[in-house]
């Protein structure tokens, strides 16, 4: 794909400039080009429409203005939005929304734990001490050491102190915010609290932040990240400022889950709450502050969502960086793809093209079978064996993605039934000794397997719970069905994954490996030129089953390096079909992975 990279052009003066280098995704992929386009908040408009003359396939919006900010933001992206095409980032609802808005959504929700209000309904007098920030800005901007207030003298002068920080911001929001009612200002202590502030309880605690990646329509949390703290810094007496976070010695580090597997999962839990508060559905990322009080002191607390994760940054600075890179399968590359198909998958893109397949295969159920036999002979029948030796070892819950008519699940069950030995007639018994030998040989499988299904064709999926084999069989796109399906002990598809675009396919895997516990098994296609060239030159609908060779992908991104958790244990490729409409034939390779103990 050919993508247009909006970023937001600095003009002036900005505490956040020097720390805030460019995001740069072909530095993080060969398969899309990126064209960077720098937005200028008083000439958007101009900026956007030349950019859009220009036929981009698709768009990253990295623009983060608010509107205290003289950099390009909420309303170039209302402007941007306004041509609905498609595009992964910024939106101008999210970016509307402040940090009280958050909060109070929270509280209303009761969930998660964010740090509670300055003033309850039961006191006139605030619970000392308190912190004060911005209610509009990030990277710990303006925040300074006094933004925490013991007392009165230290709120008012840490207000004094904000005034005049925050005196070019709020002018420049009053050029650009709409006039209406105001809201009256919170009085605390008596002292009077501008609406742009946020004056909250104080959590003391170690910083931790956590990624949230949608794919599909599923947030999903990365690896937790620990910040590690320049030398001196005392993490649960200290806090961290602009400077603290900025520092040269300031970084981040992964949390490790074997050593403290119950914060880690807390913390994901945390961030995904927060995601779900703050409205984020539909934004593709982000990341979520979180503090963790000293042990014995409480949970963790959510401080903020941030709209944009710091990620694409050149090195060696890694912030958000770090978790997509350790701990999202396929890394970057694949972080890029499972973006944009999940955002296509939002926007329907590709249904149509799914109807019509689907119907190709209504038609062709009936006799699914014996075509299949006629143009693979047979040869499904040694990874169906070899899927099934993995699997034996543990038995358990598998979710087939593209069931066909269930031939995965009968070759499943013919090696479940019990076969007893018969007896021999043999004076011998050398013959009855064969037949043990032969038997005990076979995977042994535990009766406990439960098999559900994902198929695109209803008239395949009818013949698939005809088989009675198949505890449900869910009918629709895989792409779309496997984000949110729930988890598998093992995952298995089969010479399917083929009719996904690039993109899809990436993010299926994605999931898969997210999803599944103990094992996964996909062969993939080696679709060669010629039985798209032909298939083009047929015509609909047999141009519109035109597949794609995954292989590279799969090379690449997950078996060069397997995701973290996992290692592949076997690669067998073998000739696999002969297409009875192009006359090509195919090979097959048959990836199989299992999750380290």
């Amino acid at each position: 794909m050919r993508i247009c990279v909006f970023q937001s052009a600095f003009v002036g003066p900005n505490q956040i400039e020097d720390h805030s280098p460019s995001q740069d995704p072909s530095n993080f992929t060969d398969q899309h080009t990126f064209e960077t386009v720098w937005i200028h908040k008083n000439t958007a408009k101009q900026e956007i429409d030349e950019a859009i003359a220009k036929g981009y396939d698709f768009y990253f919006n990295f623009m983060w203005g608010q509107r205290e900010d003289n950099v390009a933001g909420i309303e170039a992206c209302k402007y941007f939005e306004s041509f609905d095409l498609p595009s992964i980032g910024q939106r101008s609802t999210v970016l509307e929304r402040t940090k009280n808005d958050f909060y109070e959504d929270a509280r209303r929700l009761g969930y998660p734990r964010v740090p509670g209000p300055s003033l309850t309904a039961d006191t006139k007098i605030p619970q000392y001490p308190l912190f004060v920030k911005p209610a509009s800005s990030c990277g710990s901007m303006f925040i300074s050491p006094k933004s925490r207030c013991r007392n009165r003298e230290e709120l008012v002068e840490c207000l004094a102190y904000l005034d005049k920080e925050l005196d070019a911001g709020r002018a420049e929001a009053a050029l650009s915010r709409k006039t209406g009612a105001t809201v009256p200002p919170t009085i605390i202590d008596g002292v009077s609290i501008p609406t742009d502030l946020v004056v909250q309880e104080y959590i003391s605690g170690w910083d931790h932040s956590v990624v949230v990646i949608e794919v599909g329509d599923c947030p999903v949390a990365l690896n937790p990240e620990r910040y590690v703290y320049p030398q001196g810094f005392k993490p649960y007496e200290d806090f961290l400022t602009f400077e603290i976070k900025f520092h040269d010695e300031t970084s981040v580090t992964l949390l490790d889950y074997e050593e403290e597997p119950v914060l880690f999962k807390k913390l994901q839990a945390v961030a995904i709450q927060a995601w779900n508060a703050n409205r984020m559905a539909g934004q593709s990322w982000g990341n979520v502050d979180i503090r963790v009080p000293p042990p014995g002191h409480g949970e963790p607390v959510a401080l903020e969502v941030n709209p944009m994760p710091a990620v694409f940054l050149p090195p060696p600075k890694e912030w958000e960086d770090l978790a997509v890179r350790l701990s999202f399968p396929g890394g970057h590359p694949a972080l890029i793809n499972t973006l944009i198909a999940s955002q296509m998958l939002r926007r329907r893109a590709r249904e149509p093209t799914s109807k019509i397949v689907g119907e190709v295969y209504d038609n062709l159920s009936s006799k699914y079978d014996e075509i299949v036999h006629s143009a693979a002979n047979s040869q499904y029948g040694g990874f169906f064996d070899m899927a099934i030796a993995r699997i034996g070892k543990s038995g358990g819950t598998i979710l087939d993605v593209g069931s066909g008519t269930g031939l995965f699940g009968r070759a499943l069950r013919q090696k479940t039934q019990q076969i007893t030995p018969p007896e021999s007639e043999s004076d011998s018994g050398s013959d009855n000794e064969a037949q043990k030998l032969s038997l005990e040989s076979r995977p042994k499988l535990p009766r406990e397997c439960i098999i559900t299904g994902i198929e695109l064709s209803k008239g395949m999926a009818e013949m698939c719970e005809k088989t009675g084999v198949y505890n449900k069989v869910h009918i629709g796109p895989a792409q779309s069905l496997i984000t949110s399906i729930g988890s598998f002990d093992h995952i298995v598809s089969f010479s399917v994954l083929y009719f996904l675009t690039p993109e899809e396919f990436t993010m299926a895997m994605v999931r898969a490996f997210q999803l599944a516990r103990k094992s996964l098994a996909v062969s993939l296609d080696e679709i060669p030129e010629s039985y798209t060239n032909k298939l083009i030159e047929m015509g609909p609908p047999h141009s519109h089953m035109i597949g794609h060779n995954h292989l590279p992908i799969m090379e690449k991104m997950f078996c060069d390096t397997p995701p973290a958790g996992w290692k592949l244990v076997d690669k067998h490729r073998q000739w696999g079909w002969k297409s009875p409409a192009a006359g090509s034939e195919v090979y097959v390779t048959l990836y199989s992975f299992e999750r380290l103990a």
